[in-house]
């Protein structure tokens, strides 16, 4: 991420993306065993993603880009959230920096 863990990176996400975002974690919370605690990092980010705040640490957007591409991967993802899904998955893939090879660079 090109922010540190400490300082949230404030996403700017259309409403079709929003809309996955929030169905993503919903469905992260609806599937949770009965005997296990609801994913914490699921309800807070689901909280406020409801509270219309899209910032996010670099670990809550690891685990939102991990989350959104179970989904794809497995086909749970609607139809409707698909194309929204990978368009947030993009935005997440440009928050990261680019990070030097030390092996390639002494070559």
């Amino acid at each position: 991420m090109t922010a540190s863990t400490d300082t949230p990176t404030t996403l700017a996400l259309s409403i079709d993306e929003r809309w996955s975002v929030h169905s993503a974690l919903v469905a992260d919370i609806e599937s949770a065993d009965r005997d296990d605690p609801v994913p914490v990092v699921a309800a807070r980010l689901l909280d406020r993603v409801e509270d219309g705040r899209y910032e996010f640490t670099a670990g809550e957007l690891d685990y939102l880009e991990a989350e959104l591409s179970a989904r794809l991967d497995r086909g749970a993802a609607p139809d409707r959230d698909r194309a929204a899904s990978r368009s947030v998955l993009a935005k997440l893939d440009d928050e990261r920096p680019v990070v030097a090879d030390p092996e390639r660079d002494q070559g």
